[in-house]
């Protein structure tokens, strides 16, 4: 019985040093930094090269074009909003047929 107790307490100190030593999962983004002003400049109307070259003269930051733009679709502020317009001239033609 005692060989038993021994072996859960070890299974427990084995499992709270692994919690310990077990590195972050999520590392934030070293474009977090910069999040409001290349969202505000994509919204302007900025490319994802034009954004690359604002941080390498502004922040002396080189990434790929590539890193910002899977970084910005990943914010809720710049989802796609899908819009979709009928004029009344299509709408009149399905109505006749």
């Amino acid at each position: 019985m005692d060989a038993e107790i021994n072996a859960q307490e070890e299974l427990a100190r084995i499992r709270s040093q692994k919690r310990l030593s077990t590195p972050l999962k999520y590392k934030p983004s070293s474009l977090a930094k910069y999040r409001a002003q290349l969202v505000s400049l994509r919204q302007a109307g900025a490319s994802y090269p034009e954004l690359v070259a604002w941080l390498r003269r502004s922040h002396h930051k080189t990434v790929h074009h590539t890193t910002v733009m899977r970084y910005l679709k990943s914010l809720p502020e710049t989802e796609q909003k899908i819009t979709t317009s009928v004029d009344e001239s299509s709408i009149n033609l399905f109505e006749n047929a």
